[in-house]
């Protein structure tokens, strides 16, 4: 997808989820993906809804990855496998976000 579509339609969907929301945090592992995504927010009106917060969520990636390797480097699964490892080092705790 080129850059300017792909910038369209991640601030249209941020957009839409702040129509329910107040603010929105995107938790990621790796700090690059946190720069990436400010850079296709840079001119965005809401920014200032947006936080982004780095965790280590490891161990919860691995366990996802832990019978099948093959689809580890593709985006969708990959976010399942970030979503697990919050799963994992969350459960039954008191979120500190």
């Amino acid at each position: 997808m080129p850059y300017a579509q792909l910038k369209e339609k991640l601030q249209l969907w941020i957009s839409d989820l702040l129509e329910d929301y107040a603010t929105m945090l995107f938790v990621f592992d790796y700090s690059s993906d946190w720069f990436l995504l400010e850079e296709l927010l840079i001119d965005y009106p809401q920014k200032e809804k947006i936080k982004g917060r780095q965790d280590e969520l490891e161990a919860g990636i691995e366990r996802y990855f832990m019978y099948d390797r093959s689809n580890e480097h593709h985006a969708l699964h990959y976010t399942g496998a970030l979503f697990n490892g919050f799963k994992v080092k969350y459960a039954g705790k008191e979120l500190t976000y």
